[in-house]
C-alpha cells in the first residue's frame, strides 16, 4: 500500500468500491430499494457538494490562519459527508420537492400529437 501514489490508491478504492456495489445488488436486490432515499438526494447533494465546500474552507481560513492541517484528520470526510447529506435533504424537501410539485401543476397531462 505505500508503494503506490495517491493516485493509483485513489484508482484502486474507486474500483473496489464499484465491485463491491455490483456484487450487492446482485446478491442482496432488495438493499437498492433501502437504498433508494439516498438516491432521491443524489441531484440536491450534487447542488450543495460544493458551496458547502466553499464555505467551510473559508470559515476555516479565517479562524486557522489559511492552514489547511485539519484535513489529514480522520474526522474531516464523515463530518463533510454527513453535512452534505443533511443539507440536501433540507434542499431536496424544501426547494426540490415544491418545485416538481409545482412545475407537474402547470404541464399537461396528455400527450400532444405530432403534427
Amino acid at each position: 500500500w505505500n508503494m503506490l501514489d495517491s493516485l493509483s490508491r485513489a484508482v484502486l478504492v474507486s474500483v473496489s468500491l464499484i465491485a463491491l456495489l455490483v456484487v450487492c445488488d446482485l446478491t442482496l436486490p432488495k438493499a437498492g430499494q433501502r437504498l433508494r432515499p439516498l438516491g432521491d438526494l443524489s441531484y440536491a447533494i450534487y447542488l450543495v457538494h460544493v458551496p458547502l465546500q466553499i464555505t467551510w474552507l473559508l470559515v476555516v481560513d479565517l479562524t486557522r490562519g489559511n492552514t489547511r492541517t485539519f484535513a489529514d484528520s480522520a474526522w474531516v470526510l464523515p463530518v463533510y459527508m454527513a453535512l452534505a447529506i443533511l443539507l440536501a435533504v433540507i434542499a431536496h424537501r424544501k426547494i426540490e420537492k415544491p418545485a416538481g410539485a409545482w412545475m407537474r401543476a402547470r404541464l399537461p397531462t396528455g400527450r400532444t400529437q405530432a403534427v
